[in-house]
């Protein structure tokens, strides 16, 4: 413990760690200080309130933990985002641009978390790792390539399939590419991940709908290495936390 001790004492980061624990007690105490006055004054029904506003809360803010490197480098494995469920319940219609979370269409126990960079109505194609949508290139500053090499499918989409498509992904290809560009129907979604040389995304399996979509990624509220399986000081992505997205 006391090495710890010794140990934290030098950690950089700790200053923002002693103020965002001094924000969330000062919070806690104001929040609970306020609850007892009422319940004093009222009687028991603002506990109630306060139970039903916590339990809303919960249902609009959703936690989601990155699993892989697939949105690397706006999101990386561990790092702790909250989804944001309210515009969706809301019909707020998703946006090119914004990172959703979404039941895996191929397994809908799963949930993935990709970017939509095509809403309906769009055409788009992929030429040597650019994105092209409705004949114009997409200025895409959260894009990553992690490799030079060159997949015909990946890099050049869509093209005759040399790698495993699933069913969906197949279907998209049979009945959704006009003059080389994949054209987004009614009510469906194109998402990529924005490490586009690492993901699994709907090159591979198709669209999505936005009945599959869970919400909007808006914040990292946590971020740790996912080299040690602890979550500790020793292994958090300090620079990460409180970064906002979307």
């Amino acid at each position: 413990m006391a090495a710890f001790a010794a140990y934290s004492a030098g950690i950089a980061g700790l200053p923002k760690l002693a103020l965002m624990a001094a924000i969330v007690v000062f919070c806690g105490w104001t929040l609970l200080r306020a609850a007892r006055g009422a319940a004093l004054s009222v009687g028991a029904v603002p506990w109630a309130v306060l139970i039903v506003a916590a339990a809303a809360v919960w249902t609009m803010l959703r936690p989601f933990v990155i699993p892989s490197p697939g949105m690397a480098d706006t999101l990386l494995p561990g790092d702790q985002v909250l989804i944001e469920t309210a515009g969706q319940r809301l019909g707020r219609l998703p946006r090119r641009g914004d990172i959703v979370a979404f039941r895996y269409p191929v397994d809908p126990k799963q949930f993935f978390i990709k970017r939509v960079v095509a809403v309906p109505g769009d055409s788009l194609h992929i030429a040597n790792k650019r994105l092209y949508l409705n004949g114009a290139e997409v200025r895409e500053p959260w894009a990553s390539h992690k490799t030079a090499s060159i997949d015909l499918y990946r890099d050049y989409f869509p093209s005759a399939a040399d790698v495993p498509v699933f069913t969906q992904g197949e279907q998209m290809l049979r009945h959704h590419v006009r003059n080389g560009q994949v054209v987004v129907p009614d009510g469906k979604y194109f998402v990529m991940g924005d490490n586009r040389d690492s993901s699994l995304d709907s090159r591979y399996w198709g669209f999505i709908t936005r009945g599959d979509i869970i919400g909007r990624a808006v914040l990292i509220y946590g971020s740790y290495d996912r080299a040690t399986k602890a979550e500790t000081a020793l292994n958090t992505r300090w620079s990460r936390l409180l970064k906002r997205l979307s």
